[in-house]
């Protein structure tokens, strides 16, 4: 099987599953701007005060990965999702910095053979 068509079976294998979890590219993209978008004062009340999880927009919701609460129940701290993380990968995504240079079309080399007598 060529390079080509072991793609393109792993493709269809793989579009049922992505349906199913309503997965795409778009979804996944917007979902990292989010995080690399999140404001911290989105956290707080204009008094000061932290809001309560009910009390967050559905962005700054989308943020939180945990929550920290002392004993009585009070919110002591909110965990948000790793802003820079959320960068590198889009930047990534967007082939914004690499780590290799890609290069397409041949390379010719010419080699030489050199005989040395002695």
């Amino acid at each position: 099987m060529d390079k080509g068509k072991i793609t393109a079976h792993i493709d269809e294998l793989r579009a049922p599953i992505l349906k199913k979890l309503e997965a795409s590219e778009e979804k996944t993209i917007r979902r990292l701007m989010q995080g690399q978008e999140f404001d911290i004062r989105q956290l707080y009340h204009p008094d000061g005060g932290i809001k309560k999880p009910h009390e967050l927009d559905d962005d700054t919701a989308r943020a939180i990965v945990g929550v920290r609460y002392d004993k009585v129940g009070n919110i002591l701290e909110y965990k948000i999702t790793d802003v820079k993380g959320c960068s590198e990968l889009l930047g990534k995504h967007l082939k914004l910095f690499t780590d290799k240079v890609e290069q397409s079309g041949g390379i010719e080399v010419a080699f030489t053979r050199r005989i040395i007598r002695g």
